[in-house]
């Protein structure tokens, strides 16, 4: 019976031991490693980006919207209800209004996908001229190992004063701490492009292909234009200044710019104008920063 127990508990430690070592065997295979090029990596930004996913639905979403408005609207034409204000709203207001909403979530859509790529790109180019800092600061540290071994010998045959010998272990200590910061430089622009892609931040990406470097020149005039048609803030306060202006032109129409509900309208059309042109300032302000 002892015997029996014995062999038991020597297969159970057998087994225990057995599941141990397997995953040592699994963690030895490291990180997972991708070749990627500039294309790729813009294409998995965009594809994993929730920003993107978000901004699609919500385009879609407004689609939707858009066609609900004008099936509503087209129940009320040629109806004795088309004639009043609720009707001209059902019919005309809101259709247009949706409609309006629709092409904003189309270009809020295209500026997400714009801004991802271009945040891929950044992070992609980080990358690469992290790494060739990391290679010519290894380079550096060769060399300032070579220049202190040649100093020692020279030192050791009477050729060279200590002050040489000092100057070049100086010489290999500052390279050896340059090579550090570009290796952390590097790790750090990996988990930036891993972020910016929505994958594991352990994976080990090679940047692939051949790339050149060119400084490129804009005016100020065509990065203010281009800021001012791509900017997410100015376009909402574009459509909902047009919007203010349409609910206070059909009112103004059907009652006179006297009514109540037209005069409230006007006023919040007029915010809407304020609103819109000191959000163009702000941005102005920051173009020429």
């Amino acid at each position: 019976m002892q015997k029996k127990i014995m062999l038991g508990l020597l297969l159970l430690t057998f087994v225990l031991v057995g599941v141990k070592v397997v995953p040592g065997i699994a963690d030895s295979q490291g990180p997972e490693e991708i070749a990627l090029t500039l294309e790729q990596a813009v294409e998995m930004a965009i594809a994993n980006n929730p920003q993107v996913g978000m901004a699609q639905a919500d385009k879609k979403k407004k689609e939707i919207s858009n066609k609900q408005a004008k099936d509503a609207g087209a129940k009320v034409e040629d109806t004795p209800m088309e004639a009043t204000y609720e009707g001209k709203v059902l019919a005309k207001l809101k259709p247009k209004i949706a409609e309006r909403e629709g092409e904003q979530a189309a270009k809020v859509y295209d500026i997400t996908i714009n801004g991802v790529k271009v945040q891929a790109e950044n992070a992609y180019y980080n990358l690469i001229q992290a790494r060739e800092k990391q290679e010519i600061a290894s380079n550096t540290l060769k060399r300032a190992d070579e220049q202190l071994r040649i100093a020692k010998l020279r030192y050791d045959l009477g050729t060279a004063a200590k002050v040489e010998v000092l100057a070049a272990e100086a010489g290999q200590a500052a390279a050896r701490a340059g090579l550090t910061a570009a290796r952390n430089t590097y790790k750090q622009s990996m988990l930036e492009l891993n972020k910016c892609l929505a994958i594991d931040l352990d994976t080990t990406l090679k940047p692939s292909g051949v790339f050149q470097f060119e400084k490129e020149e804009f005016l100020l005039q065509d990065l203010l234009d281009r800021a001012i048609a791509e900017d997410m803030s100015i376009i909402k306060a574009q459509d909902a200044y047009e919007m203010a202006k349409w609910s206070y032109e059909l009112l103004a129409s059907l009652y006179g710019s006297s009514f109540y509900d037209s005069r409230k309208a006007e006023q919040d059309r007029v915010a809407a104008q304020l609103f819109l042109e000191q959000t163009k300032n702000d941005l102005v302000t920051k173009v020429h920063k």
